[in-house]
């Protein structure tokens, strides 16, 4: 994608949590340099999320990460019998088991909003993973995919749950539409 080598799979929160990264922007990553990330994590945020997770929702797009590794720690088995003339291949990834080694360019509120949940080793969450990209790419990354997220107007979102709820079962949620 866009000349680069990347991977898209799911995988439980968990595990990624084990070797995920948030590459703040903060003294302690000064020597890092360019950093990206914000660096406040809302816990009212991940709290949010938790109990939004543990109430059956879910988030069906995907965590954009850079794994940073070498010949060794990442690893692709293709499964058998694929057509020659695609592009995609499916197998197995196995990532590299080692604190850091993923970086987190976009969702850490939707990762870390799992940490805590019992849906953390139950739930997968669909990933897109970039392989060694340095950290310039990183941060263009993470800017065109938050200089180019409009969020849903607010008039909108309102019209949308009315409707929702226009039939709900719950005769004060049916109510709210009024």
């Amino acid at each position: 994608m866009g000349g680069h080598t990347y991977y898209s799979f799911s995988i439980e929160p968990e595990k990624l949590l084990k070797i995920g990264y948030v590459l703040h922007r903060n003294k302690a990553n000064k020597k890092m340099m360019p950093t990206y990330q914000r660096l406040l994590i809302k816990k009212t945020r991940l709290k949010a999320i938790q109990e939004f997770v543990e109430d059956g929702g879910f988030f069906p797009n995907s965590i954009i990460i850079n794994i940073n590794a070498d010949g060794r720690s990442l690893k692709f088995d293709q499964a058998a019998n694929q057509e020659d003339n695609h592009i995609s291949r499916i197998g197995i990834l196995h990532l590299p088991k080692k604190y850091r080694s993923a970086y987190i360019i976009d969702g850490q509120h939707r990762l870390y909003g799992y940490a805590d949940s019992e849906y953390k080793s139950k739930n997968c969450i669909p990933v897109v993973a970039f392989v060694n990209l340095d950290r310039k790419e990183q941060v263009q990354l993470f800017m065109q995919i938050n200089e180019n997220q409009k969020p849903v107007p607010k008039n909108l979102r309102n019209t949308l749950n009315s409707d929702l709820l226009w039939n709900s079962d719950k005769l004060k949620m049916s109510k709210s539409r009024l």
